[in-house]
């Protein structure tokens, strides 16, 4: 889409849902009433529902389930007006981008957003599987609104009850958080968190956040290895239904976000949490510290830890960053 286009597109959602003199937005760009026409004709093309009323002009008629970064732009910054949005096709990692821009402008949020990615990674520097027909992904950069160092991994429960909610109204079961930071769907994992602080070495100080969350929407895995087959799954099976919508998805994760941010201390992001956690009752086996153990999943206390009875009875608090799962023992292998 050529950058006049763009600029169409951006006054037609700015009138949205009045019409727009076709005049007015040639005025505007200092071009031709031809060349507006044109650009009409092109987003029509691509979807857009785009009528034509005599004396008034142009005007869409809805808000299309379209990923485009003036409509992008449009939705986003009605919530967030400060946050800078960026749209890609592809990438090699949204975290990557974010983390260029919290370096190029530090006080500033950005949601960095791609339909594809090549090289993302988990926690621990694993390879996160991206390679599907229809996936999310998307990074945000933040500064905290805690002081309490300790308290930024909370970032992370925050971000998947937000995006858990932000789901559940395009889903007919309810999606389930495996501990610390994926997202599983019927017992199969479809959607993975990083959260990454950046520090300043100078100060102890945290710098800034940056939220990476990649989706499986829709799609197949016939062509991924053993492992990932095992375990990955999507959300919305071969194909996008018709009732999803990019840009609602998107509205109701950052109002979400944006209000367990600005009450980061009063931790009612972990209600929601506590009640989609995978595995309550379940006994499982985990990773610690390169030595196996075994226990029963009983929830998580305020800080966000994982609370195990162990198999002799005692009671334990699990960091995040010192626990590995196997994600194939909570899944459905039927």
């Amino acid at each position: 889409m050529s950058s006049t286009t763009q600029n169409v597109l951006s006054y037609l959602l700015n009138a949205f849902p009045n019409a727009i003199s076709g005049q007015y937005i040639a005025d505007q760009l200092h071009v031709s009433r031809n060349t507006v026409w044109k650009a009409m004709k092109e987003l029509k093309n691509q979807g857009y529902p785009i009528e034509q009323f005599h004396k008034r002009g142009y005007a869409l008629t809805h808000l299309p389930n379209t990923l485009n970064q003036a409509q992008l732009t449009y939705s986003l910054q009605a919530i967030w007006p400060e946050l800078n949005i960026q749209l890609y096709d592809q990438v090699t990692s949204t975290n990557d981008l974010a983390k260029i821009h919290l370096g190029q402008h530090p006080n500033q949020p950005a949601l960095i957003v791609a339909t594809e990615q090549t090289k993302g990674r988990g926690r621990h520097g694993r390879q996160f599987h991206s390679s599907i027909e229809h996936g999310l992904y998307i990074s945000l950069v933040i500064k905290p609104n805690t002081k309490v160092i300790q308290d930024i991994p909370l970032y992370t429960l925050l971000s998947a009850s937000a995006m858990g909610q932000s789901l559940s109204p395009f889903l007919n079961q309810p999606i389930q958080i495996k501990w610390v930071n994926d997202l599983f769907f019927n017992y199969r994992k479809v959607g993975g968190i990083l959260c990454e602080s950046i520090m300043d070495m100078e100060s102890g100080q945290v710098n800034g956040i940056i939220i990476g969350i990649g989706l499986n929407l829709a799609g197949d895995f016939s062509q991924a290895d053993a492992a990932t087959q095992q375990v990955a799954g999507t959300l919305f099976g071969n194909s996008l239904p018709e009732n999803f919508n990019y840009i609602q998805l998107l509205e109701r994760f950052l109002q979400l976000f944006l209000q367990y941010h600005q009450q980061v201390d009063t931790r009612d992001y972990l209600t929601f949490y506590q009640q989609h956690l995978l595995g309550i009752n379940q006994r499982i086996h985990y990773q610690q510290q390169q030595s196996s153990h075994y226990g029963t999943i009983k929830g998580i206390n305020e800080y966000g830890h994982l609370i195990v009875e162990t198999d002799n009875g005692d009671i334990q608090t699990l960091l995040g960053q010192e626990i590995h799962f196997d994600s194939k023992q909570f899944t459905n292998r039927t």
